[in-house]
């Protein structure tokens, strides 16, 4: 059974390639190279649906990768394409160690349990559903006195474009290591 089974997701349902690379002294700006290249490689490939790339911070020294593809299928052809292999290879030569590579499916790409298993998806939800009630609650507020008179569909685009990367970077990894345990 393939990935797509073990997740409950049909073989339609969308991945993310998370790829996190340390490059080389001195080598940053030629990996940075590197990872552009992939990225345009990757773009041209059917089912591309579009890239992150988180550069490195303090106490972070690898560069993350998040490729996104319609479904697993796309995702294959890209990986095993020739054109792929051959911009992996030219990365790898300016990499400090391995690279390391995960597939990530729906909010697997939100909750990080580091190399543990996925949780199962209800509790994904769930520890989704505790973080975003409360936050979404207290933007709304916070920003109602400033947009309030304005249309419901641009107060959510105001409310949501604040929302999402406090939840991206802030709140789901800070719930997903208190949840650790649980999860």
């Amino acid at each position: 059974m393939d990935s797509a089974g073990d997740t409950g997701e049909g073989p339609s349902a969308g991945v993310t390639l998370a790829v996190a690379r340390k490059p080389r002294a001195g080598k940053a700006s030629e990996l940075e190279g590197r990872i552009h290249d992939l990225v345009e490689a990757a773009a041209t490939f059917s089912g591309y649906q579009g890239a992150s790339v988180v550069r490195p911070a303090p106490g972070r020294p690898e560069y993350l990768l998040l490729l996104r593809f319609a479904t697993e299928a796309d995702l294959r052809r890209w990986r095993s394409s020739k054109t792929c292999r051959e911009l992996v290879a030219k990365a790898n030569a300016i990499t400090d160690g391995p690279s390391e590579v995960r597939e990530l499916h729906g909010l697997e790409a939100w909750i990080d349990v580091g190399n543990a298993p996925a949780p199962p998806r209800w509790k994904m939800a769930v520890l989704t559903w505790i973080a975003l009630y409360p936050s979404l609650v207290a933007t709304t507020l916070a920003v109602s006195p400033l947009i309030g008179d304005w249309p419901v569909p641009l107060q959510l685009l105001v409310t949501t474009a604040a929302l999402v990367p406090v939840m991206t970077w802030g709140l789901m990894p800070a719930m997903t290591w208190l949840a650790r345990a649980w999860l």
